[in-house]
């Protein structure tokens, strides 16, 4: 007798439907009988463990008869065990979107390729026009920063005292240019900013940073600059930084204070915090300086 080949009733090759199963088994019973009274000789039939063991000469015989019917196109949406279980452990492993992902993504200037969804997140967005970049921290933390265009510079449009450059934003996921702010000639150093705090994930500590840069013409540095945050309870932090002190050529931060969320957002409360970096006591004039704008993000 030839080698059997054993057809599973659950294969999931095999049609689902228990007719057309049992349909299947008829002619291959046919076929069995059909050869008994050809050959004179003795096959049995087994059922074990719910699977038939049919002869592969008898289904090689005849074919046509026993081939398997293919799946349907339209075969139930629940799939096969494990498929069920990689679909599970993908929604388990699927992180939860940022806090207020769906409001701030609807200032983006680019549309989100979804299948790309972290990366962008990880190396940020830009939105309203350039003027502001959302990105997420490892923790998943909601950060921000606040370009110099979306920031309120004293005499920021007169050409005789502000120069607008623009300069690679390498750290947002399609690398476009930005605006920065670079002090030609002043005596009246004011810029200020303010953010809407239910942005930020909540029951977090926020740090604000003002990141500038000062250029090698750079003077009237002598007195130090001031640094203030105004919390949403009308609570205020101010420091002073000098800045003759710093690096020159090159990104620095200012660390403006540090704030945090509430647990839970009352919509009745005052939202907005304000930060501004200014100097106008001393009367001096200055020059060099260069903004880029100002950080919000957790702690370190």
């Amino acid at each position: 007798m030839g080698a059997s080949v054993s057809v599973p009733n659950d294969d999931p090759h095999y049609p689902a439907n228990s007719n057309q199963a049992t349909e299947i088994k008829e002619v291959s019973s046919e076929v069995v009988k059909d050869n008994l009274a050809s050959d004179n000789s003795k096959i049995t039939m087994k059922k074990i463990n719910s699977k038939t063991e049919i002869p592969a000469a008898i289904i090689k015989e005849d074919s046509q008869t026993a081939k398997p019917v293919p799946l349907s196109g339209n075969r139930s949406a629940k799939t096969v065990g494990p498929d069920n279980k990689n679909s599970k452990n993908n929604d388990k492993l699927a992180p939860p979107l940022p806090h207020k992902y769906n409001c701030i993504i609807q200032e983006a200037d680019t549309n989100i390729n979804q299948s790309e969804l972290h990366s962008h997140l990880s190396s940020g967005i830009l939105l309203n026009q350039k003027k502001q970049k959302y990105w997420i921290d490892d923790s998943g933390c909601n950060c921000f920063m606040l370009f110099p265009r979306s920031l309120a510079i004293t005499w920021a449009e007169d050409k005789r005292y502000w120069h607008w450059p623009s300069v690679k934003e390498s750290s947002t996921s399609d690398e476009m240019a930005i605006e920065v702010a670079e002090l030609l000639n002043v005596c009246w150093l004011e810029a200020n900013g303010k953010l809407d705090i239910s942005k930020l994930t909540p029951g977090v500590k926020y740090d604000i940073l003002f990141v500038v840069m000062l250029k090698n013409s750079a003077y009237g540095w002598e007195a130090p600059v001031n640094l203030r945050l105004v919390h949403p309870d009308g609570k205020i932090q101010q420091r002073e930084e000098n800045l003759q002190v710093k690096p020159k050529s090159q990104w620095i931060e200012l660390h403006v204070g540090e704030f945090p969320t509430p647990p839970q957002p009352d919509d009745k409360q005052e939202k907005e915090i304000q930060f501004s970096l200014f100097e106008y006591e001393d009367g001096k004039w200055k020059r060099g300086l260069v903004i880029k704008g100002v950080i919000l993000r957790p702690k370190k």
